[in-house]
């Protein structure tokens, strides 16, 4: 298991601090080593995970607002920005995918130690995936306003990038 390191903080449970920032990146460069398929046989420890917890919804909070403000600001935006607030969307979606990842391993990890912090991580988790599926439902409502950016080409870019148990998934924010 990756050791909640100093950087975490003492408490898994406590709210935004100086120290969330730093779990999430945590989280985040777990997730992202397992999704681009740098095989990991660690997880993020349970208590790092949770010191993430607070930076991920609040993240998912602010991708979903601006998901959902997404044909206001591509109206007023010049085409070079609005083709950035296309790829930040696909970027910000990319990451919560990441995160994912990594909040199920260190889960799991919890689990199959017989961690205290699984009912925790398992309540944390439930928030997570009810998120997504919020900023999923908004972004395939979006569809075709990320379509200019997501060729064919470029959707198989994405795919030959992922680790092979991931190039099949359904993947709305790449327009599939």
């Amino acid at each position: 298991m990756i050791p909640s390191s100093s950087c975490v903080g003492s408490s898994p449970h406590s709210k935004r601090t100086r120290f969330t920032p730093c779990a999430y990146e945590l989280l985040q460069r777990d997730g992202q080593s397992r999704l681009f398929g740098l095989v990991r046989d660690q997880a993020v420890s349970p208590a790092a995970a949770l010191a993430a917890g607070d930076e991920l919804i609040h993240r998912l909070e602010q991708w979903l607002r601006s998901v959902r403000l997404l044909p206001e600001h591509l109206h007023e935006a010049s085409p070079a920005s609005a083709d950035a607030l296309r790829h930040r969307t696909i970027e910000n979606r990319m990451q919560a995918w990441a995160a994912l990842l990594a909040l199920d391993h260190a889960y799991a990890a919890a689990v199959e130690s017989g961690s205290h912090l699984a009912t925790p991580l398992a309540k944390f988790v439930d928030q997570v995936l009810e998120r997504i599926e919020s900023l999923d439902a908004m972004i395939t409502a979006h569809a075709p306003l990320l379509r200019p950016v997501i060729s064919p080409a470029e959707r198989r870019r994405w795919r030959r990038l992922l680790a092979p148990q991931y190039r099949e998934a359904q993947l709305p924010w790449l327009c599939d």
